[in-house]
């Protein structure tokens, strides 16, 4: 059931790739883990997923595949901040689901979580999508849960 997960997952990725015509530098990756979150949640401290993020000209595409989580996505988002640390901003640079983003709907289930789509990038300056891709290490993703403010992170790379 979870490989079937796995690989519908990696099938959208693709197929997202190959539909918005993304060069390879137009591509991020995220390993994220319950354990990255600052400070760790009880409730999804083993949890994991992997999101990619696909630029194309029209917005930012996205892949999500999650295990563990506690319950439905509800926010899915770029901050800004190297590993170990929290955005001091108070919102976040790009948000894929949630105010502002797509409805948390996009994201089907939360064990396995699984979902796709793009959205435009209306309120993300030219500079700071650049700099997300010039610098990805410097920018974490994050999933929020309906029970879990901060349920799973991880780096872009």
């Amino acid at each position: 059931m979870k490989l079937r997960h796995v690989f519908s997952v990696v099938m959208m990725t693709i197929g997202i790739a190959a539909a918005t015509g993304a060069a390879q530098a137009d591509v991020l990756f995220s390993a994220m883990e319950g354990g990255n979150q600052v400070p760790v949640p009880r409730a999804t401290r083993l949890a994991f997923g992997t999101a990619t993020l696909i630029r194309n000209g029209q917005g930012l595409c996205f892949a999500l595949l999650a295990v563990g989580l506690d319950s439905p996505v509800v926010e899915f988002h770029i901050h800004k901040g190297i590993a170990g640390t929290n955005d001091t901003a108070p919102n976040p640079l790009v948000v894929f689901v949630g105010s502002g983003g797509l409805p948390p709907s996009v994201i089907h289930g939360f064990n396995p979580a699984t979902g796709s789509g793009c959205v435009p990038l209306n309120n993300v300056t030219t500079q700071t999508l650049n700099d997300i891709f010039l610098h990805p290490r410097h920018y974490y993703i994050n999933v929020h849960t309906q029970k879990t403010d901060g349920a799973i992170r991880g780096q872009l790379f």
